[in-house]
């Protein structure tokens, strides 16, 4: 029986297109036993985009200045910025159709205690698929390697994870990783490399303009539940 494996960093509550890699592969693993990615486009671990009125907005978790090198070991700096985080949350979205439904989920989520930035998003995504329904295999890569003599990079490492949890199919994205995966290595390895056919949705937000490519909470404040597979 085929197994698939999708692989990401432990993003700060991701939008609708990482929740629908997690529901399509069999074992999820979040990414966390590596360098976190800071600045421009790509420095989603520690942000995420919401609605503001006509434009999108993003919030940020602040992080320590630790010289962290792995994302596991990365720290969010203590304070009232979690409270500053949910009121503007808050304040954008009172008016959405299921903003009371879904509001204690995301206050719960942003309340979360630790400080350590891989735990926090961590629970918050898992939280998420929760209030869901959904079960799905969630396995961190920092469990999997800590007994590791040699630790690989870049395509090598995400065959080994997936060769760790026996799956013979990898679920890639359907963007950037076209251009820095390793398929030969792959294919070398006897795992079949797929990308994700997800389609963004279309759904009814407020404001003139749908903007898409927001977390995720967008969507559970507009339509009260994150769409299927």
């Amino acid at each position: 029986m085929s197994v698939t494996c999708a692989i990401h960093q432990p993003n700060f509550l991701p939008w609708l297109g990482y929740f629908y890699k997690i529901q399509t592969a069999d074992v999820f693993i979040f990414l966390d036993s590596v360098p976190m990615s800071v600045g421009g486009a790509s420095a989603i671990t520690h942000r995420t985009r919401i609605r503001v009125g006509e434009t999108e907005h993003y919030l940020s978790l602040p992080i320590q200045k630790t010289g962290a090198k792995r994302i596991q070991d990365e720290r969010i700096v203590p304070g009232n910025h979690l409270q500053k985080l949910k009121k503007t949350v808050a304040q954008s979205y009172a008016k959405a159709p299921y903003f009371k439904q879904n509001w204690p989920l995301l206050e719960s989520v942003l309340s979360y205690p630790s400080l350590s930035l891989s735990d926090f998003n961590i629970h918050g995504i898992e939280s998420v698929c929760s209030a869901q329904g959904w079960s799905p295999r969630l396995l961190r890569s920092s469990d999997l390697v800590q007994s590791w003599a040699h630790v690989p990079q870049k395509s090598e490492l995400l065959i080994a994870l997936c060769q760790c949890v026996g799956a013979d199919r990898y679920l890639a994205g359907g963007g950037g990783s076209r251009n820095y995966l390793d398929i030969e290595l792959f294919h070398a390895a006897c795992i079949e490399v797929v990308y994700s056919s997800f389609v963004h949705p279309i759904y009814r937000q407020f404001g003139n303009t749908f903007i898409p490519g927001l977390s995720a909470m967008d969507a559970l404040f507009h339509v009260g539940s994150l769409p299927g597979q």
